[in-house]
């Protein structure tokens, strides 16, 4: 949910945002409910870091499942203007994929970057939809280059 947040933020506020990055971002376009999310999530749980299993249960308790559930909802309900934001947005905005996503399949990739205009992507071999958790020492040097104005990813 927080690439969509981070959509929003870039397409309704661009003066705030000077470069964005966007991991495995949620625009599923075939997705409407947050029930046809349940599986493709226990699969990515599966595969996840076991390292990162109580990360994951830990923030989930946090924030109330019952809220993690009903925004979802909401979010995944707006998702057909999700793409006009991101046709909008205008700062350099990097890409990040883990290969193995089964959360949000590196496929939707080539979606999300033809939607962005001034986008490049980067995909993180032996990474799942936590990559910054799965590879953080690629994950952080690919970041560092983005920021710094170096162009990484295709």
């Amino acid at each position: 949910m927080g690439g969509y947040i981070c959509i929003r933020i870039a397409a309704r506020r661009p003066e705030v945002v000077e470069r964005l990055i966007l991991v495995s971002p949620a625009i599923l376009p075939h997705v409407r409910n947050v029930f046809e999310f349940v599986v493709p999530l226990l699969s990515a749980t599966r595969q996840m870091t076991p390292l990162f299993f109580p990360v994951l249960v830990y923030d989930a308790l946090r924030a109330n499942p019952l809220t993690i559930l009903q925004t979802a909802h909401t979010l995944l309900a707006q998702m057909g203007d999700i793409y006009e934001d991101m046709h909008v947005i205008g700062a350099p905005t990097l890409l990040i994929w883990g290969e193995q996503d089964t959360l949000v399949p590196p496929e939707i990739a080539p979606l999300a970057r033809k939607a962005l205009k001034h986008s490049r992507l980067f995909f993180i071999r032996q990474a799942g939809h936590v990559s910054m958790f799965d590879r953080p020492v690629v994950f952080n040097e690919v970041v560092m280059k983005f920021l710094q104005g170096e162009a990484v990813g295709e």
